[in-house]
């Protein structure tokens, strides 16, 4: 059976995460993983928090996920089996590890970074998840409610695709959803004047998804990310793929304040795929 993982500081933003990767799971008739990771204590000047003051905070974490899964529960009805862990750590190490025990079919997290409290504590650990989490992970901006996906967007550049692009998981993602599956291009270039190394890499991508007949849209602009987003979002589309690699669409949504909180508060959830 499939497990869907949800990350949670308890933050209004995560929660509505965990109602996402709830309904999600509800529709895959998958289990859902609510996880909560406390920061270990930080010294200041060598002076360690007080152990009753660390211990009370764990003792909270505890009672605010029981209280999460009883309404998660009853959200869902009861149609997913649901288990909460509280691990403590940091949060992309705990992640991984217990990613590498459960094996999710994707992890969710919430894209809002509106206070500095969570810029430190949480929204700044879901773009290092973004770049590092080795499974599939959802970032559900701030309203967004989970509906099954029809329409699902991959942004591609078109460079060194066989080495690059996790196939079978995008695949696995659109098929499971019984999606269409939409590739998106965004270059200088136009369609007369493609290099011959473009055109090559398009016969690959072609080659590589023939068994799901995706759709191509070329975009001819010099600002890739906001194109992207745009064209995503003005034609519906219910989740875009991006694949984290050095030198690319992911790094340039990620590389300037701006576009990083544009992607970070996008209106359609973005996955990452390794």
């Amino acid at each position: 059976m499939k497990s869907i993982v949800a990350a949670t500081n308890f933050s209004d933003a995560s929660t509505n995460a965990v109602n996402y990767a709830a309904d999600m799971a509800a529709f895959l008739d998958a289990n859902l993983c609510i996880v909560y990771i406390n920061p270990l204590p930080i010294m200041y000047n060598d002076v360690p928090l007080p152990g009753d003051a660390f211990a009370s905070k764990v003792t909270d974490a505890a009672g605010e996920l029981k209280e999460l899964k009883k309404s998660i529960s009853s959200r869902t009805n009861n149609r997913c089996v649901i288990h909460t862990q509280l691990l403590e750590g940091t949060v992309e190490y705990q992640l991984e590890q217990y990613c590498k025990k459960v094996k999710p079919f994707a992890v969710v997290m919430g894209s809002e970074i509106s206070s500095a409290i969570e810029r430190t504590l949480f929204g700044a650990k879901t773009i290092t998840a973004m770049k590092h989490l080795h499974w599939p992970l959802v970032i559900v901006p701030k309203d967004a409610q989970f509906s099954p996906a029809k329409k699902i967007g991959f942004a591609c550049d078109f460079r060194n695709v066989r080495d690059t692009i996790p196939v079978k998981e995008i695949i696995e993602l659109v098929t499971t959803f019984k999606a269409e599956l939409h590739i998106i291009h965004a270059s200088p270039e136009s369609g007369s004047s493609f290099n011959a190394e473009t055109v090559s890499q398009a016969e690959h991508i072609r080659d590589l998804f023939a068994e799901i007949n995706p759709k191509y849209h070329f975009i001819q602009t010099l600002n890739i990310e906001e194109p992207v987003l745009d064209f995503a979002e003005k034609n519906k589309f219910d989740l875009l793929i991006i694949v984290p690699k050095k030198h690319d669409l992911f790094t340039q949504l990620f590389a300037h304040s701006h576009s990083k909180r544009m992607a970070m508060q996008a209106h359609l959830p973005i996955i990452a795929v390794h």
